[in-house]
């Protein structure tokens, strides 16, 4: 079994990583909403497969307009489709690919292209206190698709570090779960399209999963999102956003 120390240690890590950063430079900080379907399903004993769309608005206007009011936007919308191999009962690995769809706060869009590969591990941590452990490292090569073609020469490396704890609410049955998790993104190189090298982002998340049948269940949540500046001396990004997905497992 995976020492549960990591777990602490790893959230104590990203958040000093993350503070230092946001000491930098000036952050413009804004609220929003992240709310995606997710569907997921197996091929057989040892394939699984994963299936997600989620749309994102941002409350930014304010960013170039001081005296803008409350007005939020569409600002991203995102795909991921993957499919993932069971190596043990508690790990597996998954190959997948994702694409952003970008609208801009100038009115220009953009798009890039991510695929990705991940290693995961869950398991009940702590003994025999209901609590679940969850460690995801992802890599992923990114680049624009915005123009005519793919622009694979200027491609974007990034590493990404998630952990999560999961428990059970008493009394719930199992239908009523919180959840809390952590994930930091780091620049492998320097990119038009990823920004410096070092570290990138990080999200800390937490909230409620409601099990409503064995195949449907709910998210609702808050995500943190902090984006370092592409550039010394430029603008990170602070976004504070409202959490919701609608998860259908396929038995």
């Amino acid at each position: 079994m995976m020492k549960t120390h990591l777990f602490p240690a790893l959230i104590l890590a990203s958040l000093v990583v993350s503070t230092s950063a946001l000491a930098e430079t000036p952050t413009d900080s804004m609220f929003g909403t992240w709310t995606s379907l997710t569907l997921t399903g197996k091929v057989n004993d040892k394939w699984n497969w994963f299936i997600e769309d989620q749309a994102r608005t941002r409350d930014d206007a304010h960013v170039i307009d001081p005296n803008a009011g409350f007005s939020p936007r569409l600002s991203q919308n995102l795909f991921w489709v993957s499919f993932g191999y069971k190596a043990t009962a508690h790990t597996s690995w998954w190959f997948g690919y994702s694409q952003f769809w970008n609208k801009n706060l100038n009115g220009t869009h953009s798009m890039d292209a991510r695929p990705y590969q991940d290693f995961l591990w869950t398991d009940h941590i702590f003994g025999k206190s209901g609590f679940v452990g969850t460690m995801r490292t992802r890599t992923q090569e990114v680049f624009d698709v915005s123009t005519t073609g793919a622009d694979i020469g200027n491609l974007g490396m990034q590493v990404r570090q998630l952990g999560g704890i999961s428990h059970p609410i008493p009394g719930t049955g199992g239908r009523l779960a919180v959840y809390l998790s952590d994930e930091v993104w780091f620049n492998l190189n320097k990119t038009a399209v990823t920004g410096r090298s070092g570290f990138n982002q990080n999200w800390a998340m937490g909230g409620l999963i409601v099990k409503a049948t064995d195949e449907l269940s709910f998210t609702l949540g808050y995500l943190g999102q902090y984006v370092r500046s592409e550039t010394p001396g430029g603008h990170s990004l602070f976004t504070q956003n409202f959490l919701f997905d609608i998860h259908y497992n396929f038995q």
